[in-house]
Formats: structure tokens, sequence, C-alpha cells
């Protein structure tokens, strides 16, 4: 599992933030910019936002910036806690109305059963 933690400064900046477990299967550079990515983050006051976008490391840099979500922008640090591939953008949209419907407990579950986890 990997972590990202933004912390204003944009991806760039929040590289040497990153915690890599097992890089080769969450590496966000494999996929294409298309494709889509259903994301959940963990806000600097614990709390989550999930979100979905064609483009992860564009989105997460955005959010990093404070130009992205305005739950997210007075909430930063932000940190990266989960991504799941949509085969499209209906798809994507589909499971993040699905993940927000959850409770946070079951949320917290989504990402702690993650293979390879620790």
């Amino acid at each position: 599992t990997w972590v990202i933690e933004l912390r204003g400064r944009g991806l760039a900046g929040a590289c040497a933030d990153w915690n890599f477990d097992d890089q080769a299967e969450h590496d966000v550079s494999e996929a294409p910019p298309t494709a889509w990515t259903v994301y959940m983050l963990r806000c600097r006051d614990g709390t989550l936002y999930t979100g979905a976008t064609n483009n992860l490391e564009r989105r997460l840099a955005t959010h990093g910036r404070g130009k992205g979500a305005a739950y997210t922008r007075a909430r930063l640090p932000v940190t990266l806690v989960w991504s799941e591939p949509a085969l499209d953008r209906s798809a994507a949209l589909r499971r993040e109305a699905a993940i927000k419907r959850l409770t946070r407990a079951d949320k917290l579950r989504l990402f702690a059963r993650r293979p390879g986890r620790r």
C-alpha cells in the first residue's frame, strides 16, 4: 500500500512525503490519464473525502494546492488513503456515490482490508 500526503505544495512538492510499501501495485503513473479512478482522502481533521477523476495525479495536485473541492481546501494537508480504478466515468460516479452512502466505519474497513496492508 502507499500513502501520499499533500501539504499545499502540489504533487511535485509532495513526492518527498510518499510512503511506498508496494509501489508496483498502486503506481498512479501506470494508469493512462483518461482512466477513471475513485479515490478517498483523509483530511487534516481526520474526516474522509471521496471523489472520482480521470487523472488521479492531476487531481491530487489540485487538492494539494488548495484548489480542489471546498471541503478539502480548508482541511489541508490531505492524504490519499484509497483508490480504485473504474471502467468509465459512469462507473466511477456510481462507485463514488455508493461509497459516500457508507458509514465512516465501513469506509475505514474498505481501505483497511487492502491487500498487503499492515
